[in-house]
């Protein structure tokens, strides 16, 4: 429970079910809009918070808006996505996007196709499992213009709540990219429960850092590279920019595209996913994303389905919140009609506000 004395007013109230701490009123009062999970113990009015910090609230009492307006919170609090009102069933229920899909498993199939027809195709350059690592799926494809140089890249990190999928159906997009002058990558990295989801995230960031040094291989400039991910891959884009895979790539990276991803681990946890993930509750604050700041000032496209469970449109709201008060660039789309899977289409579909913000973030890289 929140208490807000304001003007010698007093307030209460309860989040309700359903709704995300930081659309609460505290983020309203006055026209300030303080994020929740806002360390104010070390934050003077108009101070922001270290980029990549854990942000928190810690002491009971600030004041902000020259004195005007007191905050007494009583128990540490983040910003968070509720869900423990919810019975495991339901939980489970929201987490498994399939079930309310219209046809995940064609969606499925037609992406594998779409990436398999690459290797025949005779316009394009490829090549095939790079290695970015020791472990068998430590892998990339690379699909680019013929004679490409300095050419910019997107690179897609597949779904699959980190314990299934596969690059195989992630050159859906490459056919586009490479008719925009782009290239294309297809990352792999292995599967829980054979990683633990923080080995994952350093898988992704090797493999960044190993496309990075080997870009003018395959035409790409470097400093021109889009992140892209999907579903659990969005988890992992966002952790890059949130700091957990290093320093250096935040910055490195020319934008992020985040698609029906999830960013707060609590509720993943909690839930059926976690049976075979085996996430502490400690690596699940450690590995959320939405606990920190984004370690980089970066471009950042966020893309949900509004037919999507609620469970994945509320992650999305969550992170374009709070992550809208460091970020000079960051949007959110909500498609109507498209739901978990079929959102990925936006990424390929002519003149759609996803791929156009794509476009963008090349040229200005």
């Amino acid at each position: 429970m929140f208490r807000v004395g304001l003007l010698h007013r007093q307030v209460q109230r309860l989040h309700p079910c359903g709704e995300i701490f930081g659309q609460d009123l505290l983020q309203r009062l006055g026209g300030h809009r303080w994020p929740f999970g806002c360390d104010g113990g070390t934050l003077a009015p108009g101070q922001r918070p270290r980029r990549g910090a854990l942000p928190l609230f810690r002491r009971r009492q600030t004041a902000y808006a020259s004195g005007r307006l007191t905050i007494a919170v009583r128990k540490e609090t983040r910003m968070r996505v509720p869900y423990t009102r919810l019975s495991r069933a339901e939980l489970d229920q929201q987490l498994s996007p399939s079930r309310s899909a219209k046809d995940f498993m064609g969606v499925l199939a037609r992406h594998e196709a779409e990436t398999a027809a690459l290797d025949s195709a005779g316009e394009l350059a490829r090549w095939r499992d790079v290695a970015c690592g020791p472990g068998a799926r430590q892998r990339y494809d690379v699909t680019a213009p013929r004679g490409a140089a300095g050419a910019p890249c997107l690179v897609f990190i597949h779904g699959g709540f980190w314990q299934e999928g596969s690059k195989d159906w992630s050159g859906f997009a490459a056919r586009s990219c490479v008719r925009a002058g782009w290239a294309h990558v297809g990352l792999g990295y292995t599967l829980a429960p054979e990683a633990p989801l923080a080995g994952i995230v350093a898988e992704i960031a090797a493999a960044l850092t190993h496309l990075r040094g080997h870009a003018g291989d395959y035409g790409i400039n470097p400093d021109r590279i889009v992140l892209a991910g999907h579903s659990a891959g969005a988890h992992l884009a966002a952790a890059i920019l949130a700091g957990l895979g290093g320093d250096e790539l935040p910055g490195a990276l020319a934008g992020y595209v985040l698609i029906s991803g999830v960013y707060d681990l609590a509720p993943v946890a909690a839930s059926y996913v976690n049976d075979r993930l085996g996430l502490s509750p400690g690596e699940a604050e450690r590995l959320s994303p939405l606990l920190y700041w984004p370690a980089a000032d970066r471009p950042v496209h966020l893309l949900i389905g509004a037919d999507e469970p609620d469970a994945f449109r509320r992650q999305s709201d969550a992170l374009a919140l709070l992550w809208g008060r460091e970020l000079r660039r960051i949007s959110l789309a909500r498609i109507p009609g498209r739901d978990h899977f079929d959102v990925l289409d936006e990424m390929t579909r002519p003149g759609s506000e996803t791929w156009t913000r794509i476009l963008r973030m090349g040229q200005a890289g």
